[in-house]
């Protein structure tokens, strides 16, 4: 990630649409740009060239330097970093676990991508601003994950947390799909793996183990699979390589959904009412598989503890079992129950930060503050000096009066010894 964001960032800046744009500085104004939160540092750069309010949105979790240099309250155990999964009750080993993973991804991130990043800043923008001061600069934060799935922790004015952004209105299915879905006498489990742990990367030995468990289900399988073809494909078994997936979730007659742990995809299921089956592979996917556990929306089979017969007892447990789908129900209304719906209350806030100018007003004065201000260091330190100082000058008080009065003691003998 280190060497991979930095490049693409230059990538991006470098493509001639994007240069013959920011050449027309003097002759184009914006009102606002948005850009990915999540590292992209020289992305946002953009704002400043063209002096424009800066909103930076994410799909996942802000990760922690953005969060740190916004000012918004950073804490390895209370909220911890979507990398990491923490127990409901942490042990002490849980605990250092998660301090040492904080203290490293902060350094990494603050020494090491981020100087990467300022190259590139430096490369296509005229601004002195580093990486950290741009983060510093984002004015409206948009996080598109509700409080309902994430630990609750206090936010920022000018941080908000929007679930089910991405999540539209059920449309239609192509007639194949529909008629599928319609004759299945058991029920439908749909599978998919997403973008980045795509079904034809697997290695053989899970792809196996997903055949064995799919052939021994009595319900009919939708797999989103890449290749056109795949041995030993099990009759109740229909692969393609892309499925309309929030439409496929939407029909009565899915009963279970096998996914890799992508935060939009669990939200699509959970809009959507179905159970989840959730096979994490990697980063954030594990503690997304954590969330629906104890959420109740569903169950979490490890990469390395997945064999058919856990697969296939999981499914099955997801699909029958009333429990899960009254649970996933429950969550759902409690991200739903807003004022507005999610763009609606995406576009307000964007709009609110254009029609103040940034909303200034509703940064934290803290997040500049050196780490001597904020924590009072200084203060502390004068406090401490003072009550060394008067301690000392109590004790140099007594001692001088206990040595008077010896001295007087010792004259007095003196006086005693002459008579």
């Amino acid at each position: 990630m280190i060497e991979v964001i930095p490049i693409i960032q230059d990538d991006l800046l470098s493509y001639p649409e994007v240069q013959s744009l920011l050449s027309r500085v003097n002759n184009e104004h914006f009102d606002a740009v948005l850009v990915e939160n999540f590292g992209y540092t020289a992305l946002h750069a953009m704002a400043e060239h063209f002096n424009a309010s800066l909103i930076g949105v994410t799909t996942m979790q802000i990760p922690i330097q953005t969060w740190k240099a916004m000012g918004n309250v950073v804490h390895p155990i209370l909220h911890p970093a979507s990398l990491i999964t923490l127990p409901s009750h942490p042990g002490f080993f849980d605990r250092l676990k998660s301090v040492y993973f904080h203290l490293v991804y902060q350094f990494v991130m603050e020494h090491m991508l981020l100087p990467k990043s300022d190259s590139v800043i430096r490369k296509h923008f005229d601004t002195k601003l580093t990486s950290f001061e741009l983060l510093q600069r984002v004015d409206l934060a948009i996080e598109g994950m509700s409080p309902i799935m994430d630990n609750a922790k206090p936010l920022l004015p000018n941080t908000v947390q929007i679930g089910m952004l991405h999540v539209q209105f059920i449309k239609k299915l192509p007639k194949d799909l529909q008629l599928f879905l319609d004759n299945s006498k058991h029920g439908v489990i749909y599978v998919s793996f997403g973008s980045n742990a795509k079904s034809a990367s697997l290695s053989s030995e899970v792809r196996q183990t997903l055949l064995d468990a799919m052939s021994r289900l009595n319900y009919d399988i939708l797999w989103k699979f890449e290749n056109d073809t795949i041995e030993n494909l099990p009759k109740n078994v229909k692969i393609q390589k892309w499925f309309p997936q929030q439409d496929i979730l939407a029909h009565r007659n899915i009963k279970a959904f096998v996914m890799q742990g992508g935060l939009q995809s669990i939200e699509e299921a959970i809009n959507r009412e179905v159970p989840l089956v959730v096979i994490p592979f990697f980063a954030d996917q594990v503690s997304n598989a954590f969330k629906v556990v104890k959420m109740g929306c569903g169950v979490s089979i490890s990469k390395n503890e997945l064999k058919s017969d856990n697969l296939l007892n999981a499914i099955n447990e997801v699909a029958t079992k009333l429990k899960y789908k009254y649970q996933i129900k429950t969550i759902r209304n409690r991200i739903l129950d807003t004022p507005l719906p999610p763009v609606e209350t995406a576009v307000w806030w964007i709009e609110y930060a254009i029609r103040n100018r940034g909303a200034e007003h509703l940064k934290y004065k803290g997040a500049k503050m050196s780490f001597v201000e904020y924590f009072l260091i200084d203060v502390i330190f004068v406090h401490i000096l003072a009550v060394f100082l008067i301690f000392y000058s109590v004790l140099k008080c007594i001692k001088f009066c206990c040595s008077r009065k010896n001295h007087q003691k010792v004259l007095r003998e003196e006086s005693k010894k002459q008579k």
